[in-house]
């Protein structure tokens, strides 16, 4: 059960999320930041240095789903903060610090960070069963949907109980309370307005901004008793189940939650053994793994995202986190990562690449991300085959072969008759002409002998034709 504290909501609905960025985002207490207070004429009121993000009291899944509320909530617990002589309306400016040490982290350099890991969350998806064996067909989803009902019964509640406190709330500071645990539960619009104050005014503008907050989350408790009303939870199975209590933390704290299942993998010893034959799958080279990802950055956006995430982790100093583990499975000994250069290729083989801050446990349940994934075909290394296209045969082509016919004495000028039988004549001659060359066979007299000439012959010279008396002597 939720019992309502800051920074514990959306910790307690996604734990195995908020422990991965804990180690790649580090303490919050190292954000450092300077500010300034102005008044309305631009005069400097106050500077302090030194402030920490920890003045929040978020935890680092609250900072990621905060989005641009993590400044405006920032500034609004600064000028809380701020001493009396600073006025309510005073304009907030947060600065980077001029020097910090290596263990220490700027405001704008954490967001930007913040930026890479929240875009790497919300492109991905939870991890099941069926992600971690070679046969997913055959596999179960193996979640543990009652830890995952849990879960999303107690941000139900959380946000029943939120509900109640605002809609009690009359005093300026207990207004301002609870518009922050609003905000905190994804509520838009929820951070503080009126900053100090407590005239009649003041109130009213503090309830009249709870009272839609409220309403934003009336909606949203509405909007769970729907889901609820609807779903036999009985009857479902458990992917089903999970897909729904899913659907029921993204109606509590927006659409952009991720509840990551819990799953008991189908084939724990199997997968365990896979990573510990990390580094020999990558032929001795741990950074195998790391190479490869950074080449499938350039064509693949989720690995591109989750390499941009690590590096800027790994840059500042974030332990392990680098740290990239390869699991081939079915594990067999001796066998080479299919990702290597110049590999062998053995045919149904799942590669897994995991970022692995901790050593891999096969006993107890465990959830994750999966950024990208992909299948490959790797074609034979020689095949036969053939291709075979249809061609038109152009319409319009140049002659061939040109007939030139005279016509005969008794006819002053052509007709088509004459014409038709001058062609006729023509291919008659060329069939006459024609020899098939398998009409040869295997005769030696016909092969010396044809193809023969055939040459026309006009004794009355009414046409054109080959008088070989000419050359008789």
């Amino acid at each position: 059960m939720f019992h309502g504290r800051k920074g514990e909501l959306r910790r307690a609905a996604e734990p195995a999320l908020d422990e991965w960025l804990a180690q790649m985002l580090g303490d919050l207490r190292n954000v450092r930041f300077g500010v300034e207070f102005f008044d309305a004429d631009g005069a400097l009121l106050l500077a302090r240095a030194d402030q920490r993000l920890s003045l929040l009291a978020c935890s680092h899944v609250d900072a990621l789903y905060l989005g641009g509320d993590l400044e405006a909530l920032l500034e609004y617990q600064l000028l809380r903060s701020a001493p009396a002589s600073i006025p309510p309306d005073a304009r907030v400016e947060l600065l980077t610090p001029p020097e910090l040490p290596r263990t220490l982290l700027a405001l704008g350099e954490f967001l930007e960070l913040l930026r890479a890991f929240r875009e790497t969350v919300l492109g991905a998806r939870g991890v099941d069963g069926r992600d971690l064996v070679a046969d997913a067909a055959e596999a179960p989803a193996a979640v543990d949907a009652g830890d995952m009902k849990s879960r999303a019964d107690a941000a139900a509640e959380a946000l029943r109980q939120a509900i109640g406190r605002i809609e009690a709330a009359t005093a300026a500071d207990e207004l301002r309370e609870r518009l922050v645990d609003l905000a905190l539960l994804g509520i838009p619009g929820a951070v503080p307005a009126e900053v100090r104050g407590a005239d009649p005014a003041v109130v009213e503008r503090l309830a009249a901004q709870a009272r839609a907050a409220a309403k934003e989350a009336r909606r949203r408790a509405a909007r769970v008793a729907e889901l609820d009303a609807g779903f036999d939870r009985a009857a479902a199975d458990d992917d089903e189940r999970v897909a729904h209590d899913q659907e029921r933390l993204r109606t509590v704290f927006g659409p952009a939650f991720r509840g990551l299942p819990l799953v008991r993998s189908p084939n724990a010893v199997d997968l365990a053994s896979g990573f510990r034959r990390s580094d020999e799958l990558q032929g001795g080279d741990p950074l195998q793994a790391l190479s490869w990802l950074q080449g499938a950055a350039r064509v693949r956006v989720g690995a591109s995202r989750l390499v941009t995430a690590l590096t800027y982790a790994a840059a500042l100093g974030r332990p392990a986190a680098l740290d990239l583990r390869v699991a081939q499975l079915p594990s067999v000994a001796g066998e080479r990562w299919v990702a290597l250069p110049a590999g062998a290729f053995p045919p149904g083989k799942l590669s897994l690449v995991a970022h692995l801050p901790r050593p891999f446990r096969p006993d107890p349940p465990l959830a994750g991300l999966v950024i990208d994934d992909w299948v490959e075909v790797v074609p034979s290394a020689e095949v036969t085959t053939g291709v075979a296209f249809n061609c038109e045969s152009p319409g319009a082509r140049p002659p061939q072969s040109v007939l030139l016919a005279v016509s005969p004495p008794e006819i002053s000028q052509w007709d088509v008759e004459t014409l038709e039988k001058t062609v006729l004549e023509t291919f008659e001659l060329a069939r006459l002409r024609a020899l098939d060359p398998h009409a040869l066979a295997e005769d030696a007299l016909l092969q010396r002998a044809l193809p023969a000439a055939y040459l026309s012959v006009n004794l009355a010279g009414g046409t054109v034709s080959t008088d070989f008396r000419t050359v008789a002597g």
